[in-house]
């Protein structure tokens, strides 16, 4: 699977690029972290590949997820979290 993480400032130019790949024959994922402040956008883009066999067992998936924690400004304490965590198989 490979996986890109953006992210853009408020003015859309893009501040942060990461790549991320990983390679598995039942499982696989990516992690990544980067901060983000107000006005930044983020964006998740994964694709993944099969090898080409011919049965039930050629069955894959792909998917991205983001998960956020949310820190107060002052204290760096999490003030609410959301989560849309998922990860992909190769």
């Amino acid at each position: 699977m490979n996986a890109r993480l953006r992210v853009l400032n408020g003015a859309g130019t893009v501040r942060y690029v990461s790549d991320k790949s990983c390679s598995g024959l039942d499982f696989c994922a990516t992690t990544d972290s980067v901060g983000v402040t107000h006005g930044d956008s983020v964006s998740i883009q994964c694709n993944g590949v099969r090898a080409d066999r011919v049965g039930p067992e050629n069955q894959a998936s792909v998917s991205c997820g983001v998960e956020m924690t949310i820190y107060q400004s002052s204290a760096r304490a999490p003030a609410r979290g959301g989560r849309d965590r998922t990860a992909g198989a190769g």
